[in-house]
């Protein structure tokens, strides 16, 4: 459900760039449909950057030292660059690429649990490193029917 979501999103995302670059060229003004597809396209980077600023601001009497900004701006690009990773290639198409693998009875596995606004490719990359372990019990649930279920007893019908 969230994966499908996702995908439409997507979809949507680049229609209004395409949309965006087709405007810009009716208009004689191809770099202003580039400004326009490329502010689209990376948008969630200026919320995360409000985020990461209110974070440097925001720090109480927290004995931990304070981040300096160099690594403020380190971990503002790595989350931009996780971000559209995982929201943008690993849940909405890679959510079944790897299976489960059932154990035997008797045999300790290992049980993968997301947090909500996730499915279980969150969980892909350590799939595969456990694959390469030769870690042979392993199940990664995916909450996000659930959390769909609950979504939908919230709304309202019209």
């Amino acid at each position: 459900m969230l994966a499908r979501l996702q995908r439409r999103l997507i979809a949507l995302l680049g229609l209004a760039i395409a949309a965006s670059l087709a405007l810009g060229v009716a208009l004689g003004r191809p770099a202003l449909g580039v400004a326009i597809a490329l502010l689209l396209a990376f948008s969630y980077t200026l919320v995360l950057a409000v985020e990461f600023v209110l974070m440097a601001a925001v720090h109480g009497d927290d004995p931990a030292p304070r981040a300096g900004p160099g690594v403020v701006l380190r971990a503002w690009w790595t989350e931009c660059v996780v971000a559209l990773w995982v929201f943008g290639w690993l849940q909405p198409f890679r959510e079944q690429a790897r299976p489960d693998v059932p154990g035997r009875r008797g045999m300790r596995g290992i049980v993968f649990v997301h947090g909500y606004l996730c499915n279980r490719a969150i969980w892909n990359p350590w799939l595969a490193q456990c694959a390469r372990l030769g870690i042979r019990a392993l199940i990664a649930g995916s909450l996000a029917n659930l959390m769909s279920a609950a979504l939908a007893g919230l709304m309202i019908p019209a």
